[in-house]
């Protein structure tokens, strides 16, 4: 049974009533400060077995009614635990002024009514943007990378990494970005093995002093050791000329079946081009397919293996799209293999793979809708 997750902002949201858990109760070692079901709660929707996948009957929804938050702004999974059931990670890069993420184990009945861990972040932004369809040290649990870009004027990028009990309750690897006249670093975060060693390698942008614009890939590769927070395994820069507004990286997985992941840079003007892992050097070669959409690419990610195939599949956001490309020895190919007409919207990161988040040997998907009208409500939903 394929499942979509979906992370929706919304001007207005109805709460469903559940029993008030006190804010002084914590969970994963983590103390939920004004966490309570009074703001961040969840609600179960009866299913009819014959509805499809496209309904507007949301099965789960995780909500956050706080003012001024930007929860479900980015949504990750990944099984952080090893239960072989998809955990989910939630952003709110504004959470209490200084940033969060909520993350929900999975289970054969789903996710629990509130988060099983909740990371609190040094700073606003932290949790910009997050990634959790990785395992850097290859121990067989996934691990979260979580980008904190306005942190000290050059930003930073947090590795949690997964364990029988979740993820770590504090960083295990914080790294630094190494040269000068940096900023922003981890604007963008995303993982991918593109040498094909089985260690998910770490790819983080960074910004220029003097411009706005991303002009480097930071790539630090995996190992049995985690990473080394010292020294990138190779810097990237771009030339501006051929890619004048480098948006964000996505992972997406091993589409061709060559045993090497693939990785895609999003432009600004609509265009997404997609490359071929083969060496951690993968951004200097040409590209393997450009893609262009005339609403704009807001991200590009894995899809998981939603048919359960050889081959990984490719997720596009745009503006008022989700689309899915199928994976094959020759993939991705130049039409979508599936097209859902989704809200409008704007946010930096609103798709992801999910994971297998019922274990039904199917993969499955995570799409944002949202409304930036006002940041007052926000949501996660679950559809079978």
């Amino acid at each position: 049974m394929k499942n979509i997750i979906v992370a929706t902002f919304l001007l207005f949201l109805v709460l469903f009533e559940t029993n008030f858990i006190s804010p002084t109760d914590s969970y994963g070692g983590i103390d939920k400060g004004s966490i309570t079901e009074a703001n961040v709660s969840s609600m179960i929707n009866d299913r009819n077995e014959s509805e499809s996948i496209d309904s507007l009957f949301p099965d789960w929804t995780a909500v956050c009614d706080l003012s001024g938050t930007r929860f479900g702004e980015f949504v990750s999974a990944g099984d952080f635990n090893g239960d072989g059931f998809a955990d989910i990670a939630v952003a709110d890069g504004n959470y209490n002024s200084m940033g969060a993420v909520f993350v929900y184990f999975g289970s054969q009945s789903g996710p629990p009514i509130i988060p099983n861990q909740v990371i609190h972040g040094d700073g606003p932004g932290f949790s910009d943007h997050i990634e959790g369809k990785c395992d850097i040290n290859n121990d067989g649990y996934s691990d979260l990378i979580i980008g904190d870009p306005w942190t000290g004027g050059t930003g930073k990028v947090h590795i949690h990494y997964g364990s029988p009990t979740g993820l770590s309750d504090s960083a295990n690897v914080v790294i630094l970005p190494v040269g000068t006249g940096i900023q922003d670093f981890g604007y963008s975060v995303t993982a991918a093995d593109l040498n094909g060693d089985g260690y998910s390698d770490v790819i983080a942008s960074v910004r220029g002093q003097l411009d706005t614009l991303m002009v480097a890939a930071y790539i630090y590769n995996g190992s049995a050791a985690g990473i080394s927070a010292n020294y990138p395994s190779s810097v990237i820069a771009f030339d501006h000329s051929v890619y004048p507004h480098n948006r964000a990286f996505g992972g997406l997985g091993d589409l061709n079946g060559d045993g090497f992941e693939d990785a895609a840079i999003i432009h600004s003007g609509g265009r997404l081009s997609v490359y071929r892992g083969n060496d951690s050097n993968i951004f200097v070669r040409s590209s393997y397919r450009e893609y262009s959409f005339n609403s704009g690419v807001i991200y590009a990610s894995s899809a998981g293996n939603v048919n359960s195939d050889l081959f990984g599949d490719m997720l596009v956001r745009t503006l008022n799209e989700a689309n899915i490309y199928n994976g094959s020895s020759d993939a991705p190919g130049p039409a979508s293999d599936w097209t859902n007409p989704v809200g409008i919207c704007y946010v930096y990161n609103p798709v992801s793979s999910a994971g297998d988040f019922d274990n039904d040997g199917y993969d499955d998907v995570a799409i944002s809708e949202c409304d930036f009208t006002d940041f007052t409500g926000s949501g996660l939903h679950r559809r079978v």
